[in-house]
């Protein structure tokens, strides 16, 4: 239990190190208007550099930090599933408050 935990917080930090590295370089590089206005024509590029690029780093360099004991892979490998839960969690979260903040705005649109 103790292997997969060092495996499944290794990966942890080695995967969180990483992305939120290209989150902060990407959020750095340009403007959230000019992201709005470029996405449609970048948006595209920037996902196959993701699955590319960056899958494949995070996923040698969490590999290259583990030792190689079953319980630590799959502690490593266990890493994955959290992190696309936890995303679409907080996507679903951020969207239905987001349409809460839209609809109050248009009621008070229409009190007005």
């Amino acid at each position: 239990m103790q292997e997969f935990l060092f495996g499944f917080l290794k990966s942890l930090l080695v995967s969180g190190g990483i992305l939120l590295f290209v989150w902060t370089l990407a959020a750095g590089m340009m403007s959230g208007e000019a992201f709005m206005i470029l996405s449609p024509f970048i948006i595209g590029p920037m996902i196959i550099g993701f699955w590319v690029i960056i899958v494949p780093i995070i996923v040698l360099l969490t590999f290259a930090t583990i030792d190689r004991s079953s319980a630590e892979v799959f502690g490593a490998l266990a890493v994955y599933p959290v992190l696309v839960a936890a995303f679409f969690g907080f996507r679903t979260v951020h969207s239905s408050l987001e349409k809460e903040r839209v609809q109050t705005a248009i009621e008070a649109a229409r009190a007005a």
